[in-house]
């Protein structure tokens, strides 16, 4: 949801390092960021899509490097450069810094260009260059308050989508274990294709009973239409809401749940809701620290009625509503018999029913089932280098049948610093 402004373009989480990493979670003229909960700027202001031809092939290996330098207590410096070695054409480059000017006011800005496949957000043929622009100040005058303004650009050659974010958060200690959060923002669009934008949220988070945990979240975002499109009504709401709960089992057990739910209320079409309950069991081995364990359990619920307009009258133009449901079942272990081996290995099931209903009428139905078997086994060669293997099988209905496998290597180069080498090969089998 409301993140600190650090994060606000979906990519900075703390640092250099995440880059455009991420991919579409909701619904809506902007899609959220996974890593934030907040809309990602695009330059045209809406869903993510592809102007290629069904069934085109891409493909790009590209080499990925990053650095940061810490040149005091104030001023940080990172950088990152990304570059294809084969296939489709990929080039970025980003650099950000942060520097702090009391003990409670720091400046932070970040810079990033992008060619060839620009966005994991979408794919096309026409944008085939993308630059943006973030720089703000945020302030911590008061106790667990924090205030912050920041400046927003997507497409700096261009000047397409110029925005002004500014916003307050705050943490309140109502109990000893129980403590509440708030947050308030406002987005202004000084130039772009999409409205502007308010959010209110508050969450609770609870740990005062020593056998478990829980904690929530709710979001609600309002976006205003846009004066430049006088004949198109783009208005629309979006509530985010989250629940976490935790509660021990035994001294090796835990029991998980979360719930994660976000609609969007459109003015002028069908809404859209995305629904995901998780109920999971955690074993740990406390006392040799060799196996970790988790048993999980998903459903999942989609439902996409933004192709019909209010009261059920079709808009022109539009395939077809979408409703999804999956029930996931997965499991992850990891196994350290001895000091130089670690073994992980994961089995998972997936059975999924879609629903398509067209603007004539008409309506199809349709299953999948599948399975996925992956492990992995490393083994360490001495204290500074290891080797590993990996492999996975997917197979599903209609002959949807996947593979991969893998070899890796690594080295610690220092203290806290280990770098790897790996090589994957994946394909297809009908």
């Amino acid at each position: 949801s409301i993140s600190p402004p650090f994060n606000s373009t979906g990519g900075l989480s703390g640092g250099f390092a995440t880059g455009s990493a991420g991919g579409a979670l909701g619904y809506g003229q902007q899609p959220l960021d996974p890593l934030t909960g907040l809309p990602v700027i695009r330059s045209d202001g809406t869903v993510p899509t592809s102007d290629l031809p069904i069934g085109t092939e891409l493909e790009s290996d590209t080499v990925h490097v990053g650095a940061g330098y810490k040149f005091s207590d104030k001023f940080v410096l990172g950088g990152e450069y990304e570059q294809d070695v084969n296939g489709e054409d990929r080039n970025r480059v980003a650099i950000g810094a942060d520097y702090r000017l009391k003990e409670r006011n720091r400046l932070y800005g970040r810079y990033e260009k992008q060619t060839g496949l620009t966005s994991a957000y979408g794919i096309t043929t026409t944008d085939r260059e993308s630059d943006a622009l973030v720089f703000g100040i945020d302030s911590t005058y008061i106790k667990d308050t924090q205030v912050f303004s920041e400046y927003r650009l997507r497409d700096a050659i261009g000047g397409r989508d110029v925005q002004m974010a500014s916003g307050i958060r705050n943490d309140w200690d109502i109990q000893e274990g129980l403590r509440l959060s708030t947050a308030a923002e406002h987005v202004k669009i000084y130039d772009g294709d999409t409205g502007d934008t308010t959010a209110l949220a508050f969450g609770l988070d609870y740990s005062a009973n020593p056998l478990w945990r829980g904690a929530m979240r709710l979001e609600y975002r309002v976006s205003g239409d846009v004066d430049a499109t006088p004949n198109t009504d783009e208005e629309f709401n979006t509530t985010l809401f989250q629940l976490l709960w935790a509660r021990k089992l035994a001294r090796d057990w835990t029991l998980l749940a979360r719930n994660y739910l976000l609609a969007t209320d459109y003015k002028s079409r069908g809404d859209v809701l995305q629904d995901r309950f998780q109920l999971g069991v955690a074993y740990r081995d406390t006392d040799t620290n060799r196996v970790n364990a988790l048993a999980r359990y998903e459903y999942k619920l989609e439902e996409d009625n933004s192709g019909f307009g209010v009261a059920g009258i079709p808009q022109q133009n539009v395939g077809s509503d979408v409703r999804t449901r999956a029930h996931i079942v997965s499991t992850h272990a990891d196994w350290h018999p001895t000091r130089p081996w670690w073994l992980t290995g994961r089995v998972a099931a997936k059975w999924q029913e879609d629903r398509f209903s067209y603007n004539d009428g008409g309506r199809v139905d349709d299953r999948f089932r599948g399975v996925l078997v992956s492990g992995r086994v490393v083994y360490d060669i001495t204290e500074n280098w290891d080797i590993g293997v990996l492999g996975s099988t997917f197979r599903g209905d209609y002959d949807a049948n996947q593979y991969a496998y893998g070899v890796e290597v690594g080295r610690l180069l220092r203290q806290n610093l280990w770098l790897s080498v790996g090589y994957n090969f994946v394909g297809f089998e009908a």
